[in-house]
């Protein structure tokens, strides 16, 4: 299920608002508050396309680069609340070619977006260190051109897939962050039947990150 901009915003107001500091409280919190950053990844990418009732689909890895912006509450015990959402330049192109139904599907895709969140623990010490688990819905819009005897046909596909795993970030120089992350993710495709079942593909990104 995907959050709504309205919602969105308004769980980034409420967290915004509790994130400023209370008056003398010596507890340091480097992972508390609003941060922006880039992230490189490799992720899972699927397109879909309906050919005589059959969801057609082509999956493979692909780079992603991402500007990333969000906003967290550190506790004075270490734990790490947060909300953060992306907008991703893509490498998301696909092709699909079943000579023997006489069938070729291209599918083409530039951007991505998505919204999440994160929990984790903070050990501040001489490196602040965070550990962290996340999930995420990432939203991509494909234009898919198919092919089959000679005919073509033009549809859109907008794929929505769960995001999942874990990451460690570290303070590497004042607000300057670094984190990496590794999971996998999931998409739904109901009862459709489709031509393969996706497999669980590991994915990776590592990114900088400015805390304010």
């Amino acid at each position: 299920m995907r959050l709504g901009t309205d919602r969105w915003m308004g769980l980034l107001s409420i967290v915004a608002l509790t994130s400023t500091p209370v008056a003398g409280q010596a507890q340091e919190r480097s992972f508390h508050g609003i941060h922006a950053g880039l992230e490189a990844s490799r992720e899972d990418f699927i397109g879909g396309a309906f050919v005589d009732g059959v969801d057609f689909l082509a999956q493979d890895t692909r780079g992603v680069i991402s500007l990333a912006g969000g906003v967290r509450y550190q506790t004075s015990s270490g734990l790490v609340l947060g909300l953060e959402g992306t907008w991703g330049a893509t490498d998301g192109n696909l092709e699909l070619d079943d000579p023997g139904r006489g069938l070729t599907i291209a599918y083409g895709n530039s951007s991505q977006t998505s919204i999440g969140g994160t929990v984790g623990f903070a050990l501040e010490r001489s490196v602040p260190i965070l550990f962290f688990a996340y999930a995420s819905e990432v939203t991509r819009d494909f234009e898919v051109s198919v092919t089959q005897d000679g005919t073509s046909l033009d549809q859109e596909d907008e794929q929505g897939m769960l995001r999942y795993g874990g990451g460690v970030e570290i303070r590497a120089l004042n607000n300057l962050h670094v984190r990496l992350k590794i999971g996998t993710g999931r998409a739904d495709f109901g009862a459709a039947e489709t031509n393969i079942t996706p497999k669980k593909i590991i994915q990776f990104g590592f990114g900088v990150t400015y805390q304010f």
